[in-house]
């Protein structure tokens, strides 16, 4: 819907069937290189089909660029094996990434301009940057399900970017109430669903680290009780 909107108000008429089928393919494309680049489970039939139909929709320097930005950003990315790691240079890197994702389909559905410019719109264009809030809490609420899967493999992420795991989830708190504040927002009812959509999502952000919190206090709790165990059995 944000990329309609954003192609309405630049050419004053509805995007085309043909170019929602390629912004589904950037959107899917973008999802596989990110878990590519994550060691993490990916199709690589799906990732051939999507970079198949955008090299036939003439995309395939507008791909190159976006994939040499991508893998900049993963060349260039926090550290978790850093003795001080930095919440937020690992916030930033996230980011970073959504950012360069959305910019590149704010592009392509604006049909002009460059990656740059896309990137741009998604701090000024009400719609992305709806759009990149919701993406963002999306993202926390991946990072606290694969806490460990990112931990034991070295991905950075809101959970892992601080050594004391109840300290990221209070900084990872913090930061999905920023993203869900919208009191900068427009209150148009052409953003309507965006802003509810941005809610829902909070919502759930905001319930999934209550169980990252419940998790952890649980490992504590049977951590303390191991060593009360183990102290008896030597007493």
């Amino acid at each position: 819907m944000a990329f309609d909107t954003l192609h309405m108000r630049r050419h004053s008429k509805p995007l085309p069937v043909t170019k929602q089928r390629m912004l589904a393919a950037l959107l899917d494309f973008g999802a596989c290189t990110n878990a590519m680049s994550d060691n993490k489970q990916y199709c690589r039939e799906e990732i051939r089909l999507t970079r198949q139909i955008l090299d036939e929709a003439g995309l395939n320097s507008f791909v190159e660029e976006f994939l040499r930005r991508h893998w900049e950003l993963e060349r260039r990315r926090p550290s978790t094996l850093e003795q001080d790691w930095q919440f937020h240079r690992v916030r930033a890197y996230r980011e970073a990434v959504v950012r360069l994702l959305l910019g590149m389909v704010a592009t392509t559905a604006i049909g002009e301009g460059c990656i740059d410019e896309g990137i741009r719109s998604t701090y000024g264009d009400d719609d992305l940057k709806i759009l990149f809030r919701i993406v963002m809490q999306c993202q926390i609420i991946d990072d606290v399900l694969d806490y460990s899967e990112d931990m034991s493999t070295g991905l950075p992420s809101f959970l892992t970017a601080s050594e004391s795991l109840p300290e990221a989830l209070k900084r990872t708190h913090q930061a999905a109430l920023g993203y869900a504040d919208n009191r900068d927002l427009p209150r148009s009812d052409d953003v309507f669903p965006l802003r509810v959509a941005l809610f829902l999502a909070s919502a759930c952000a905001k319930a999934t680290i209550k169980l990252g919190r419940l998790r952890c206090a649980g490992r504590g709790n049977q951590l303390r009780n191991a060593r009360t165990l183990k102290k008896e059995w030597a007493d």
